[in-house]
């Protein structure tokens, strides 16, 4: 499943009311609480949208995704690539310059950064917003040096299905990529937890 829709604004000017301003990964609880169809593995999630505003030393990001789970844990990451020309392309998505293959092979300087991450407890859908500035350490999974390049870096969403809630995990489900989802664990699948939606990766 994907977002539905994409949108990005360049060179900010501060000041401006900034649609993506907010806590770091923040969401709204109860949201969507109206009937929807769970969307089918490849089906775009009806809906769903990121948006994503440039300046020269931030990104501001606003992610809203539909047809969830309720009772589940959802994490968002942001999976960057600070030097997108040295990608290959990506043909499932042509819109972005670089793809999973780029990601898993090292290519076009990535990072994989956690936003934070929301216990649904009703609803089906969850808005996230927030900032993130460059050169900030905190939260990168995998990859180096997180944002470097606020204007110039491809920025991609994915949000993972953590299953649900482990009490005892809960804080690692929220921010992790694994959590709970290992082979014996509440909610084995595997060893990693199940990848809901991304826009391109």
């Amino acid at each position: 499943m994907f977002f539905e829709r994409h949108q990005e604004e360049e060179h900010a000017e501060e000041g401006e009311g900034e649609e993506g301003e907010g806590t770091e990964g923040s969401a709204e609880e109860g949201e969507g609480a109206e009937e929807e169809e769970h969307a089918e593995v490849g089906d775009p999630m009806v809906g769903s949208f990121t948006f994503l505003r440039r300046s020269v030393d931030h990104v501001d990001y606003l992610v809203r995704v539909t047809q969830l789970l309720p009772g589940h844990v959802y994490t968002l990451n942001a999976v960057i690539f600070n030097n997108p020309e040295e990608c290959l392309g990506n043909e499932e998505h042509p819109q972005f310059r670089c793809s999973r293959d780029d990601f898993l092979n090292g290519r076009g300087g990535y990072s994989a950064i956690n936003l934070g991450g929301k216990n649904l407890v009703e609803g089906s859908s969850i808005t996230f917003r927030g900032r993130r500035n460059v050169g900030d350490p905190e939260r990168i999974l995998a990859g180096d040096g997180g944002l470097k390049d606020a204007l110039g870096a491809e920025v991609m969403f994915d949000l993972w299905d953590m299953g649900r809630p482990i009490p005892e995990l809960l804080e690692q489900q929220l921010t992790t990529r694994s959590a709970g989802c290992g082979v014996g664990e509440p909610n084995d699948n595997g060893g990693l937890c199940i990848d809901l939606a991304g826009n391109a990766i």
